[in-house]
């Protein structure tokens, strides 16, 4: 469970899925003011923690899946050997 409060648990729900949860960090600022310290705090320990940080920093530069192609049924036909 996150708690706003905690800088070791805002670290840990960010090793969850840190390609959503790193960006969140930015609105929970904006959002719960009064978990600033906590939040500040929690981006330090992120930005020296060089594992985490490479999945941050991966997830940001992954490029988008390529779109499949679909075929005519006679294309998969003639792939299949069949017409």
């Amino acid at each position: 469970m996150l708690n706003l409060n905690d800088p070791t648990s805002i670290v840990e729900w960010v090793r969850v899925f840190p390609e959503r949860h790193a960006l969140q960090l930015g609105a929970f600022e904006q959002i719960h003011r009064t978990s600033v310290i906590s939040i500040r705090e929690a981006r330090r320990q992120i930005r020296q923690d060089h594992a985490l940080m490479e999945l941050i920093r991966a997830a940001q530069h992954e490029p988008a899946p390529a779109a499949v192609e679909e075929s005519s049924d006679n294309e998969y036909l003639a792939a299949a050997g069949g017409n």
